[in-house]
């Protein structure tokens, strides 16, 4: 081939692949999956709302995702904005943007609607606080949420705070009601460099679910903001090890089972249901630690292993085959739970080891989490470590939380 020609054809492609260079993927930073439209805490219209969520990776710009999932009513959002925290439910200075949907502010949720925002130009470092601040109009009635958020929504009667810098007029959700996500579902960046994502998928364990005893439906407040969920110390973990490699986002659901639907509407779709819209569709996601099945022998009257081990059996199988890697964790122990009173029978027990015995033996997944044998009470092997409960016999408090990031092996993740 004469030069010319070879310089021409080389000039051709390499200005196409100029032109074809796409911008940096995508990757989740911050998520929450969607369980119900309850709201016993409602979303009403003509107000702001400010929602606080904690990025665990770093990006030069971001996009955030809403949804009405579960609504069976259009929502219409006049204005959305983000910016970076400054204390409670204050923006820091020069860091407030617009957030715009196709070039508008305003975004019409129809029932079903998932949608990103536009690309928005504001650098967040890994384990930055953003606010989130949202607008409505119309009666709004009934919208998609995540019911236990472990984080405090900031409330202003005023339908046009978004722009607001200052937490003057927000007040904190109601005593007496849940936290709770409201139509928010996603935070995603563009990081500088490669990022794998991810996903620590299950039901309460995971969701950090810390319960006021006596009550499995409201919450007590301590714990709200702290971001002491064994998924956020776990990335705290791999940022140490791997500084700018991971992030780390939670599709936990309180009350969540694996193979049934939801035993009430808050505890969301079963996983088997879930995995496609809150796994396989999230950006950049790599890796999946799966504990989940508690809910599955505790809600039911006859606790099944061997229906368990078939769900889990066909989740895991499901991600494989997606070219994720996956850890399949051990169920904790649960004698004694009163919130949530099945969960503490003999025969829930007696079920969990089989379980947990398929688990350790099992070959499907790329390795396995013992959990169970890093928070069982050695002297009571179907009870939480004492110090580590708390105090329902069924969920871990917030060093028990730490001892199960702790468990995880990171040799299994490099």
């Amino acid at each position: 081939m004469p030069k010319l020609l070879v310089g021409l054809c080389l000039g051709l492609l390499a200005g196409l692949a100029a032109a074809a260079d796409p911008a940096p993927d995508w990757r989740a930073a911050w998520s929450v999956s969607p369980s119900s439209v309850r709201n016993m805490n409602r979303f009403a219209a003509s107000q702001t709302i400010r929602q606080i969520v904690r990025v665990s990776a770093a990006g030069n710009s971001l996009r955030l995702r809403f949804g009405q999932r579960y609504g069976l009513d259009t929502v219409q959002l006049t204005a959305v904005s983000v910016g970076l925290r400054a204390e409670g439910a204050s923006i820091a200075p020069g860091s407030l943007r617009s957030v715009t949907f196709g070039g508008s502010r305003s975004l019409s949720l129809a029932p079903g609607a998932s949608i990103s925002s536009d690309p928005v130009a504001l650098p967040v470092a890994a384990f930055q606080d953003l606010v989130i601040s949202v607008s409505g109009s119309g009666a709004l009635g009934q919208v998609t949420e995540h019911y236990i958020a472990r984080e405090t929504p900031y409330i202003s009667t005023a339908a046009n705070a978004v722009d607001q810098l200052d937490d003057g007029g927000f007040r904190r959700s109601p005593a007496g009601t849940p936290d709770a996500f409201y139509v928010l579902e996603a935070v995603d960046v563009q990081p500088s460099t490669a990022t794998r994502t991810l996903i620590a998928l299950g039901d309460s364990i995971s969701d950090g679910y810390i319960s006021a005893l006596g009550s499995p439906f409201i919450q007590n407040t301590a714990g709200l903001g702290l971001n002491e969920r064994y998924p956020d110390v776990l990335a705290q973990r791999l940022a140490q090890r791997f500084p700018g490699r991971y992030s780390v986002v939670n599709a936990g659901i309180s009350g969540n089972r694996v193979t049934a639907a939801a035993f009430l509407p808050q505890y969301g779709p079963s996983l088997l249901d879930r995995l496609d819209d809150d796994v396989l569709a999230v950006p950049g996601v790599s890796d999946v630690i799966l504990l989940e099945g508690g809910n599955d022998l505790g809600f039911a009257i006859r606790p099944d292993a061997d229906a368990l081990i078939a769900g889990l059996s066909q989740a895991v199988t499901r991600l494989k085959t997606a070219g994720l890697r996956v850890l399949l964790g051990t169920l904790l122990p649960s004698r004694g739970a009163f919130n949530g009173a099945l969960h503490g029978r003999p025969t829930v027990d007696t079920a969990r080891q089989a379980v947990n015995n398929w688990i350790r033996n099992q070959q499907l997944a790329d390795g396995i989490v013992d959990f169970d044998a890093c928070i069982r009470d050695p002297a009571r092997p179907g009870f939480l470590r004492p110090d580590l409960d708390s105090g329902d016999n069924l969920h871990p408090n917030a060093a028990g939380y730490q001892a199960l990031a702790a468990c995880v092996t990171l040799d299994l993740l490099d």
